[in-house]
């Protein structure tokens, strides 16, 4: 019985959505935007205004270590084949993953770990991520890290650092040095790390994905 209201309310969540789309969309100047994130959130950003993926960081996660270091190289980083490894070759899945959910991780040179949450084989992983890369707008670009997933402050200055224009950290601890840094005041995000920030919406997103077309 939990499992199916469970069920029940994500569909009705999602039918909201889907109605509210248009109104929000009546702001959004700019639709062509491409979310780099280290998990899902940019997914749900694009379903709240129900704008197709334009990014294959969609039904995934990145540890943090490796999300920066992706991020320090991206153009050469997303140019190198997805292989394969297992959870047990993983040093960050067991960390990680507290239910011990099997799924696909895909690595980007030596090092830089993907875990496709939502993906059954391999296969689908690479069919999706090639497919969803494709559409990458490098002129438009949202990057978006989380104090999550074995982060470290060393992490945020990083990411604090890199060259992104359009750029955004949630974290639950105050970095005073740190101008892409927001923090989440509610502790339903949680108090030692983000949790979950797939429903956090900032007051200023739609002013934030609208800039994003202005960089050169």
């Amino acid at each position: 019985m939990k499992a199916f209201l469970s069920k029940l309310k994500s569909k009705f969540l999602r039918f909201i959505t889907y109605c509210l789309a248009p109104i929000r969309r009546r702001e959004l100047t700019n639709r062509d935007f491409t979310i780099i994130s280290n998990n899902c959130w940019g997914g749900f950003v694009y379903q709240r205004f129900n704008l197709p993926y334009r990014s294959p960081f969609v039904g995934l996660f990145l540890p943090a270590p490796c999300f920066i270091k992706l991020l320090e190289d991206f153009e050469n980083n997303m140019q190198k084949e997805l292989r394969f490894i297992t959870v047990k070759e993983s040093p960050y899945y067991a960390k990680i993953n507290t239910s011990g959910r099997v799924y696909p991780i895909g690595v980007l040179g030596e090092d830089i770990e993907i875990h496709f949450l939502h993906a059954k084989t391999p296969e689908q992983a690479t069919a999706d991520w090639n497919r969803r890369k494709q559409r990458i707008n490098p002129q438009n670009l949202l990057v978006k890290f989380a104090e999550m997933d074995c982060c470290a402050p060393e992490l945020i200055e990083r990411f604090d650092k890199l060259p992104y224009k359009h750029k955004i950290c949630f974290t639950v601890h105050d970095y005073p040095t740190c101008k892409s840094v927001m923090k989440l005041a509610s502790p339903k995000y949680g108090t030692d790390k983000v949790k979950n920030d797939f429903n956090f919406v900032p007051k200023n997103l739609v002013t934030l994905l609208n800039s994003c077309k202005e960089q050169k």
